[in-house]
């Protein structure tokens, strides 16, 4: 898959994905790829206490990490190893905060947005 930059915002390539207009990451200047949404699946999909997750992205290296785990988790010792392998894809100065959450708000369609870049609505106003 080859995609072009649609748009610049602070110097950083814009990129609409395929995935629909909810995922949208940017390309920093080093001209590194931005990582697909898939890739924060690939990652958590192997700690099977999460029941739902929503990752997003606050501005250029600062992100949320809402989560519903199962009862009785420790969040930050269980997904220690899950913090690493992010930051090995979005790069180690990213901020990455971890949000227990009860729910995770859901669209008018019932689906539930996995990436969410707030960065971009921020950048658009």
């Amino acid at each position: 898959l080859i995609v072009y930059p649609s748009a610049y915002i602070f110097g950083a390539s814009l990129f609409c994905s395929p995935y629909g207009p909810g995922f949208v990451f940017f390309t920093p200047k080093s001209g590194c790829p931005p990582p697909p949404p898939m890739t924060i699946d690939r990652i958590l999909k192997h700690y099977d206490k999460i029941r739902q997750w929503q990752f997003i992205q606050n501005s250029e290296k600062r992100y949320t990490l809402k989560l519903i785990l199962n009862d009785g988790i420790k969040m930050e010792e269980y997904l220690d190893e899950a913090t690493h392998e992010l930051k090995n894809v979005l790069g180690q100065d990213a901020s990455i905060k971890l949000e227990k959450v009860d729910g995770i708000p859901t669209l008018a369609s019932g689906k539930r947005k996995p990436v969410v870049n707030e960065w971009v609505k921020s950048s658009n106003k």
